[in-house]
């Protein structure tokens, strides 16, 4: 059952129109991977699912409701989570402080809160370590990895991750794949946009190929690893 629905969405920067007519679904507790070249528009879409970018065209569906007008805090209260492109930490508060402000957004109380927060240190032991430390003094990896665990401690029905293993060294890039590959098998609905497409297509139940701001390809992730033209075009054969 589809718990994120794209249908037909138009978006873009002004009077650049980036996205032209994009369609795709997300099942519950499944991934979803975009793979594409820069300039695609992999950005643009997640960035328009979370109304940061406007859409002039489509809808989208979330857990059966149109959310395509909210703005972006209404989707994340509805349990959108989206990890962007950079990382975006509060660099002057702490790990702690950026996992307790990424909580607040929960209903259930400190109690419970405090438990997830204690779970994410044991889970990520380099946060624990340095969970009185200002969030911009840790290196990228240790970011990218504070801002998936911001993202899980809100407890979200969904994560849209864009581009989670940009600019990190290849150690660091098997770490957070498989911080990728741990949420999928907790049952977390994840939309994920990765420019390494083997790693993105080989975690992949679904797959899409964004080019020039259009689906072209659609399969499942072992099918489209499987293609020539996926190959020669993403992924280096």
């Amino acid at each position: 059952m589809a718990l994120l629905e794209i249908d037909g969405l138009v978006a873009g920067y002004g009077k650049i129109e980036v996205l032209h007519g994009v369609s795709l679904a997300l099942d519950e507790g499944s991934l979803c991977a975009i793979v594409g070249a820069n300039g695609a528009g992999k950005t643009t879409l997640l960035r328009a699912i979370s109304a940061i970018v406007p859409k002039s065209g489509g809808r989208v569906r979330f857990a059966g409701s149109e959310i395509g007008a909210l703005p972006t805090h209404a989707i994340v209260r509805r349990g959108l989570a989206h990890v962007p492109e950079g990382r975006r930490m509060l660099p002057y508060m702490t790990v702690e402080e950026n996992l307790l402000v990424a909580s607040a957004i929960r209903r259930d109380g400190r109690a419970p809160i405090a438990r997830d927060i204690a779970t994410i240190f044991e889970r990520f032991p380099i946060l624990g370590a340095r969970r009185s430390v200002a969030a911009g003094s840790l290196s990228g990896g240790e970011q990218q990895v504070l801002a998936m665990a911001r993202a899980i401690v809100a407890r979200p029905r969904a994560l849209l991750l864009d581009e989670p293993s940009m600019g990190l060294a290849p150690k660091l890039v098997a770490q957070v794949f498989e911080i990728v590959r741990e949420e999928r098998a907790r049952g977390s609905s994840i939309l994920l946009v990765e420019q390494n497409a083997r790693a993105a297509l080989s975690l992949a139940d679904r797959a899409y190929v964004l080019e020039r701001g259009r689906i072209v390809l659609e399969g499942t992730g072992a099918e489209l690893l499987t293609r020539e033209d996926v190959t020669a075009a993403y992924l280096g054969g």
